[in-house]
């Protein structure tokens, strides 16, 4: 069962070689999914989730969206949700690296003693990190930033 049951999704193996085939799309009809502009030079690869999340197959064909789009979507609405801390808990308690092969880390506060907690399995085992005072919450709102 997955989320992507019922939905008509083409691996990306699929996609390359559908896009390169005999019936490729002329370049000048490509245009941005969301600016309009013509994309037909777009060398980015929009994946549907992010590969942050664990996805490596499910992407929309190159040219789908432009280049600045592409990267305004990747460091202005998924780098702010990857960030997040539910997300970067579910990442990280679901063991899902990141495009660099690295886990996120698993942030908690002690109640009461205003005290982050942060715990990362890294390559030479288990860390802890203690954050005292505001420091915690202060760091948080940085990395969201």
């Amino acid at each position: 069962m997955s989320i992507l049951d019922g939905f008509d999704v083409q691996p990306l193996a699929d996609m390359k070689a559908s896009i390169n085939g005999p019936h490729r799309l002329r370049a000048e009809a490509m245009r941005c999914l969301f600016c309009k502009a013509p994309s037909d030079a777009a060398t980015s690869v929009e994946y549907v989730i992010p590969q942050s999340l664990g996805n490596s197959q499910v992407a929309l064909p190159r040219s789908t969206i432009c280049d600045p789009c592409n990267n305004y979507i990747a460091r202005k609405i998924e780098q702010l949700l990857l960030a997040h801390e539910s997300f970067r808990n579910l990442r990280a308690w679901y063991r899902i690296p990141n495009k660099r092969g690295r886990h996120a880390s698993l942030f908690g506060v002690i109640p009461g003693l205003d005290t982050g907690v942060n715990f990362r399995i890294g390559q030479e085992g288990p860390e802890l990190q203690l954050e005292r005072g505001g420091e915690a919450a202060a760091k948080r709102r940085r990395e969201v930033r």
